[in-house]
């Protein structure tokens, strides 16, 4: 993956982004992606390929806050993107990603997305990613995926 300079994010939401966020605050409006990999790769090459997502991707690096006035805004300066991991047999990948799903984020805090790997062989692993709506759709959702799998590629490769 092409590393870019790491650029701020300081904006107001969007009409939609605005409307995610206001119904997040009801009730969690998580978007999450399931993927299947195969492959040799440790846990320190998933964060790292974490981190260069963070890098290429200004939203998954922001929180959303309130300015003096009450209108929500990302921001940016946020710590890296939680992975959680565990092990276990295939087949239980969806009930974890409900359960992701009905878990809010802290978006004062962020970052609007969260991993869980789960290993179930040595070269047999389920990622599950959650995405604040108000950061990521499903479009969205297939170009993180695309960086994120050619950044483990690569450094597979080395």
């Amino acid at each position: 993956m092409i590393m870019q300079r790491e650029t701020a994010i300081e904006r107001p939401l969007g009409a939609t982004e605005d409307m995610y966020w206001r119904f997040d605050k009801v009730s969690p409006l998580n978007f999450g992606t399931i993927i299947r990999l195969s492959g040799k790769f440790s846990t320190d090459q998933l964060k790292q390929s974490l981190k260069a997502l963070q890098l290429r991707h200004p939203l998954m690096r922001a929180s959303i806050q309130l300015d003096g006035s009450g209108t929500p805004w990302f921001r940016s300066g946020v710590g890296d993107i939680p992975l959680q991991e565990t092990q276990q047999a295939p087949g239980n990948e969806w009930q974890l990603l409900e359960n992701e799903l009905n878990t809010p984020f802290d978006s004062d805090v962020g970052p609007l997305m969260r991993c869980v790997l789960i290993r179930h062989e040595d070269n047999d692993v389920t990622l599950i990613s959650v995405y604040h709506h108000a950061a990521c759709d499903g479009k969205s959702a297939i170009f993180l995926t695309r960086d994120l799998v050619q950044s483990l590629t690569q450094q597979s490769r080395g």
